[in-house]
């Protein structure tokens, strides 16, 4: 269930907007907070991974080239092991951290994206990405 911004919960026994949650100065300072970490793991995946070609959201992990020789060759797969799990868990942040953004736009950040309550200020702070209560 998506929260609409301005749905009341009749076990609140009050209605709020997710403005009204938390005032525009946090919303702002956790969009530059997200902003930065969307930066950050877009530097980090550049540097170990392309953007797909056919899919410009997904990135390939580059394979490592560390020389011919067999022992080279073998350290080279146990690498792109390690970055193809690296690259997923990066991907994944980088798509929480959008979904967020898009949430500040269309003001539904900071409403659980399950139950529709408030996520608590203290877990958007830590977790600024985040879309449920803990928990959920």
């Amino acid at each position: 269930m998506r929260a609409h911004p301005h749905q009341c919960f009749a076990s609140d026994h009050q209605c709020f907007t997710s403005l009204n949650i938390m005032d525009k100065t946090f919303i702002n300072h956790q969009k530059e907070k997200l902003l930065a970490k969307k930066g950050e793991i877009e530097r980090l995946l550049s540097l170990r991974s392309v953007r797909d070609s056919h899919d410009t959201a997904n990135f390939d992990p580059l394979f490592p080239d560390y020389g011919d020789k067999e022992e080279d060759n073998a350290e080279e797969v146990v690498q792109f092991e390690k970055n193809i799990a690296v690259d997923g868990y990066l991907e994944e942040s980088l798509k929480a951290v959008n979904a967020a953004l898009v949430r500040i736009t269309d003001g539904t950040y900071g409403i659980c994206t399950v139950t529709g309550k408030p996520i608590p200020q203290q877990r958007l702070e830590a977790m600024p990405e985040a879309a449920t209560i803990a928990g959920v």
